[in-house]
């Protein structure tokens, strides 16, 4: 019991320690106004998962814990939601549903990214946003 308690504590001071080094990088590029869309899809390709999730929370305004939740979400209408809020274009959603969580290496089939793209297409970016506050 004590050593699997201390591999979860080594495990929690490991992911600290990560955020806070992805969190260092992250704040000066939304200091100099470089944290973007793009940015973010940039550090996806890059395989920079914790960078992404940082970027992505502090663009939609919402806490790394949200963050996580709405990225990890398997439907990905989550990310859809925020990702409106923010008002990324449809390419720029459709990348980061593809890419985020998984990477290239988890296939989704031609019709779910259909149907994400129709529900992006769908959302007001004034409702996204009202959604995004509660």
């Amino acid at each position: 019991m004590a050593e699997a308690q201390a591999g979860f504590a080594q495990r929690l001071q490991d992911r600290r320690e990560e955020e806070s080094r992805a969190e260092r990088l992250i704040r000066p590029e939304q200091r100099l106004g470089k944290l973007n869309e793009q940015y973010l899809l940039q550090l996806l390709r890059q395989e920079l998962m914790t960078e992404f999730v940082i970027g992505f929370g502090l663009l939609a305004e919402i806490d790394l814990a949200t963050a996580r939740r709405v990225i990890e979400d398997p439907s990905r209408e989550a990310l859809a939601v925020a990702s409106r809020a923010c008002g990324f274009d449809r390419g720029a959603f459709a990348t980061m549903a593809l890419l985020a969580n998984g990477g290239p290496r988890q296939v989704r089939k031609a019709s779910d990214v259909a149907a994400l793209l129709t529900l992006y297409d769908k959302l007001l970016v004034e409702a996204a946003k009202r959604t995004m506050r509660f």
